[in-house]
């Protein structure tokens, strides 16, 4: 990866919906060239989707909540499972694991607290191997942002 597909990179980030004449404009490189690393920077997985980020007030889930989970059995195939069940959520944005007290660590969002109780204990709970779980809602959100400085 060289200094212009640096530059391809973060002005995609900026705005995935700008074609080939705009990024090629806004670039200073000829569409030809700027399509085959964009098709290359694809390809090699340096861009892996584009997507469209939603203003979550708008779309009436402007609740985030932040989950740790602690595993019963951390073995490998207690881990595995209440993982694939955690990515069928469709109320999980987010999913990580961490080192610490906790095994996991959710993004969820949703309409309020009372659809969060509702998720925390018709879903969240039954699953099999939760040992425990700590919530914390967020109260503001200050940045979030997908964008990397390359």
């Amino acid at each position: 990866m060289d200094e212009i597909d640096k530059k391809i990179l973060n002005a995609l980030q900026k705005n995935a919906k700008l074609n080939m004449k705009e990024l090629a404009d806004e670039l200073n490189i000829s569409r030809s060239p700027l399509y085959e690393r964009v098709k290359r920077l694809e390809e090699s997985g340096y861009i892996s989707h584009y997507s469209a980020i939603l203003n979550k007030t708008k779309i009436g889930k402007p609740l985030t909540v932040f989950c740790k989970i602690g595993i019963q059995m951390c073995d490998h195939e207690s881990y595995a499972q209440i993982i694939q069940e955690l990515l069928k959520l469709d109320e999980v944005a987010e999913c990580y694991s961490v080192a610490g007290d906790y095994e996991l660590f959710i993004k969820v969002i949703v309409k309020d607290i009372e659809a969060y109780e509702h998720f925390r204990f018709e879903k969240l709970t039954t699953l099999s191997g939760l040992a425990k779980l700590d919530s914390q809602v967020m109260i503001h959100e200050f940045k979030c942002s997908t964008f990397i400085k390359l």
